[in-house]
């Protein structure tokens, strides 16, 4: 709206006549001479005073109160404040500050975990974090996969601690409790692979073999178990042992596992626990054949987690690596 500078004296009269005590609309014009009023959607109108309108209050934050700015909804930037209102009249005051920026914490987003991050890095070909807490499948984390795994019917907790703390494990509470692993772990000839897991015995004296890959008879295969408080394993081909390996220490009781086997092509099996290489050697000539029998953990009270397969021999720093991501 624009005022006209000839209308001053009947806009100073209506001034003169109310005195201070004038209608706000009055005072408004009494200051402004060929200019135009404005104000912002956000901003409040001026305050009546002889000099002009004081700015507006500050606009609300888009998702907060004004100053502050809104706490972060599924984004870690809070909402931008409002634009302050202008004066109101010629000599107001500049319009309040809008609200800040604000600064709430990232929701509906999953916490980064860094051991899931080594283990994928190293490509597996198949990939089981065992969380499920119900039916039968287990859910492999590798797309296209051709290897499935299936949960035992009975004898086993699902949904226990495990060795990660933003995902559950699956506990064998008897030793004849299976799980079952079905296509592409044969790796028959000198072709390398690893097979790592989490796992914690809680009774030593109940174990025998955490995982069974094997015909028989005569004994075809592999299996790795406890052998005299220590962790091992056997490769046998057609009743003839070819291949040893076993952990340098015993394992303790109630205490997590980090289990890696594997074979390297053109040499032998190996096996590392909680990253420690242990002793192991070719015993007999020959390579691994095919196995029919179901690849099965079993065999012993206690925890199983984050089993994982490659068709690559890890290399040692690549388990080690793997280590330092859990302690993360």
């Amino acid at each position: 709206m624009v005022i006209n500078a000839r209308r001053w004296l009947l806009v100073s009269g209506c001034w003169t006549l109310a005195g201070l005590a004038a209608a706000q609309g009055c005072a408004l014009l009494a200051g402004v001479e060929d200019g135009e009023l404005s104000s912002t959607t956000s901003g409040g109108a001026g305050a009546a005073t002889p000099t002009g309108g004081s700015g507006g209050a500050a606009g609300a934050g888009a998702q907060g109160a004004a100053g502050t700015g809104g706490v972060g909804g599924t984004t870690s930037t809070g909402g931008t404040g409002g634009t302050g209102g202008s004066g109101a009249a010629a000599g107001g005051s500049t319009g309040g500050t809008g609200g800040g920026t604000g600064s709430g914490t990232p929701t509906g987003t999953s916490p980064t975990d860094p051991y899931y991050d080594a283990v994928m890095a190293d490509g597996p070909i198949a990939y089981f974090r065992l969380a499920e807490s119900g039916g039968t499948i287990c859910q492999n984390e590798i797309s296209g996969s051709s290897i499935t795994a299936t949960y035992p019917t009975s004898g086993a907790t699902r949904a226990v601690t495990g060795i990660r703390p933003e995902n559950s494990a699956i506990r064998f509470d008897a030793n004849t409790a299976q799980l079952s692993v079905f296509g592409g772990l044969d790796f028959p000839g000198d072709v390398p692979f690893t097979v790592e897991a989490w796992i914690k015995i809680e009774d030593a004296s109940s174990t025998g073999r955490f995982f069974d890959h094997c015909d028989s008879p005569p004994l075809h295969g592999t299996w790795l178990g406890s052998y005299n408080g220590k962790v091992r394993t056997e490769t046998w081909l057609n009743g003839t042992h070819i291949f040893y390996t076993m952990s340098q220490a015993d394992f303790p009781e109630n205490t997590f596992l980090h289990i890696v086997f594997k074979h390297v092509a053109g040499d032998r099996d190996y096996l590392y626990v909680n990253g420690s290489e242990g002793e192991g050697s070719r015993l007999a000539a020959g390579d691994r054949a095919e196995v029919t029998a179901v690849f099965t953990w079993s065999g012993f009270v206690g925890v199983l987690d984050e089993f994982a397969v490659y068709d690559k021999a890890l290399s040692t720093p690549r388990i080690a690596a793997h280590l330092v991501a859990q302690a993360q």
